[in-house]
């Protein structure tokens, strides 16, 4: 019978600190490395721009710019829940660095803090754009690890906005590509 060739095993979730001993020598590096596994959750193309970039005697983990718009993209990471800190952090580099939008990367985020992410979606102007992004790393039996990231809080027509956005790159590309026969 074909059915007893098959084996099963469970999904288990493993603490980020298992996959990354430390934030800043391990999680940054690794997520500046891999910036396509959060694009892809994100829904938006990412290129690094640099990591531990100075501000006013802070240091923000990741910058990145987003090639659709030429915008800057803040990344904060951390390998333990979400806290008042980081969301201090956040605000002070997003004054610093002219970011349009931040992602804010934790395994888990308290109630209060992903409805300040909500709040600043909902008051601040058209082009910002406030993500709080689960990280999850997980492995079935023996396997290698495999990061997982969800999008826990985003700006309320997100989708929309990427879509038009894809749309109208599509349309200018077919359109250089009719002017060239």
């Amino acid at each position: 019978n074909r059915m007893t060739d098959i084996r099963f095993d469970r999904l288990v979730d493993l603490p980020l600190s298992d996959a990354w001993a430390h934030e800043a020598r391990d999680f940054t590096p690794w997520l500046a490395d891999n910036i396509a596994h959060l694009a892809e959750a994100l829904g938006v193309p990412l290129e690094l721009t640099g990591t531990e970039v100075a501000v006013e005697g802070f240091y923000a983990d990741i910058l990145a710019r987003n090639p659709m718009d030429d915008t800057v993209v803040l990344i904060e990471n951390q390998i333990k829940e979400g806290d008042h800190g980081h969301l201090g952090q956040i605000m002070t580099y997003l004054a610093g660095l002219e970011a349009q939008t931040v992602v804010w990367i934790a395994p888990s985020f308290r109630e209060p803090h992903l409805s300040a992410i909500q709040w600043l979606n909902e008051h601040t102007e058209d082009g910002f754009s406030f993500f709080a992004v689960k990280a999850r790393v997980v492995r079935i039996g023996e396997s290698p690890f495999a990061p997982i990231f969800e999008v826990v809080e985003k700006p309320n027509d997100w989708e929309r906005h990427v879509k038009a956005k894809a749309k109208s790159s599509e349309g200018a590309s077919y359109y250089d590509v009719k002017q060239r026969f």
